[in-house]
């Protein structure tokens, strides 16, 4: 299930998936694709910089999906 608010958060801040995933410093664009379409989830401190990077709360990009 597509995560709509990471989408979102990411395309507020005028990012690309590749910019993100350099930031991160993750392997490529797909492991950002992955997090959005949700075909697995970031690891904490993933969680954690993508929070920081897009100015919202772990809860609110991830909450709705760890319950």
């Amino acid at each position: 299930m597509k995560n709509h608010k990471l989408i979102a958060a990411r395309k507020n801040r005028k990012l690309t998936q590749e910019q993100v995933a350099e930031i991160l410093k993750v392997a490529n664009k797909s492991v950002v694709s992955n997090w959005e379409n949700g075909n697995c989830k970031p690891r904490i401190d993933h969680a954690f910089q993508l929070s920081t990077l897009y100015d919202e709360t772990v809860d609110y990009l991830f909450g709705d999906e760890m319950k």
